[in-house]
């Protein structure tokens, strides 16, 4: 019943900071992701991640979303075991101007699930905004990539 009651909990501590992030309170809404994390060390669920992109396409990526993707990646190697945290790595290095690690992240990626749209969404925009359409071509994901 206790753990029940905690995830019920968490998941208003989640649905507080996605609020408020919707009506631009982004710094309040840091603080109870920031919260989460202190408190709740091995919360890395679906929902989590979730609720970070949302942070992260909040705030466009800005210093202040690389400060989390850091804080969460020194967290916990789960981080790393996950297909959003390679897609926001990828979303950052690509709004950041950094094609390669883009690509990298992407691939890795598309190791765990090569299915996900946000791995050709990703893909591309960075083959679009380089003009480089053979992008696709020369760093094939696999087959079932656009030719």
């Amino acid at each position: 019943m206790e753990l029940k009651k905690l995830n019920k909990y968490i998941y208003f501590l989640f649905c507080n900071a996605s609020l408020l992030l919707y009506f631009n309170k982004i710094e309040r809404s840091i603080q109870i992701y920031k919260y989460i994390i202190d408190t709740y060390s091995n919360i890395f669920s679906d929902l989590y991640f979730y609720s970070l992109s949302n942070l992260i396409y909040s705030l466009q990526l800005t210093q202040k979303a690389h400060q989390i993707i850091v804080h969460c990646k020194n967290l916990n190697k789960l981080f790393f075991n996950n297909i959003h945290s390679y897609i926001l790595l990828s979303y950052y290095y690509f709004v950041n101007n950094i094609p390669n690690k883009t690509f990298n992240s992407l691939f890795k990626a598309y190791r765990i699930y090569n299915y996900h749209p946000d791995i050709y969404y990703i893909l591309s925009l960075l083959s679009l905004s380089y003009k480089k359409y053979d992008i696709c071509k020369t760093h094939s994901l696999g087959n079932s990539i656009i030719k």
